[in-house]
């Protein structure tokens, strides 16, 4: 809430969709590539879900699952969010070559 009021008050907008991935090693966040400590994720994602914000989901195939579980945890707690969970085809392939 606060981030939003903030960037009401300075005219600046949100951005239409934001990527959050899960890195192959570690329980780490990116949020438009910039590490989110997960304590912070919720706090980092509710204004911009808030906004109407897409948020775009992508754990890394070989992403930690029960990473994964926290975060889809946090996500499913934002109530109204745009959610869109982006698929690994493209990694598959690359994998199989």
């Amino acid at each position: 809430m606060l981030l939003a009021l903030l960037l009401a008050q300075t005219n600046l907008a949100l951005p239409a969709e934001v990527h959050l991935t899960i890195p192959p090693r570690g329980c780490r966040t990116l949020l438009d590539g910039k590490e989110v400590r997960f304590d912070q994720l919720r706090d980092r994602l509710k204004p911009l879900a808030d906004a109407g914000t897409e948020i775009h989901f992508q754990p890394h195939p070989r992403a930690d699952y029960a990473c994964v579980d926290k975060v889809i945890g946090v996500l499913a707690k934002l109530p109204g969010a745009k959610l869109g969970f982006v698929g690994n085809e493209q990694s598959d392939r690359q994998e199989a070559k």
